[in-house]
């Protein structure tokens, strides 16, 4: 089992986003971390960092292996998840 850590933007997004929202986003981050790659994983071109999509919202992470970590860099809507 991983030990996740959030960035201050996806605690952010968590705080200000809708409940139903938020609570599907934890749900998904629960299942990532029993096992960081789930088959709707997929990698962010030129960055170390996995996306999983959540309805219209992305949850940007990265696997830290050695020390059993995963870091949710970003959790954002669509259009601005990449920016």
């Amino acid at each position: 089992m991983f030990e996740v850590k959030y960035s201050n933007r996806a605690t952010k997004f968590l705080k200000n986003c809708d409940k139903n929202i938020a609570e599907r986003v934890l749900e998904k981050i629960e299942i990532l971390r029993e096992n960081p790659i789930i088959p709707e994983t997929i990698k962010v071109k030129g960055e170390d960092t996995l996306r999983v999509r959540v309805g219209k919202v992305r949850i940007l992470y990265i696997i830290k292996g050695k020390d059993n970590k995963l870091l949710i860099v970003k959790i954002e809507k669509r259009p601005h998840a990449y920016d």
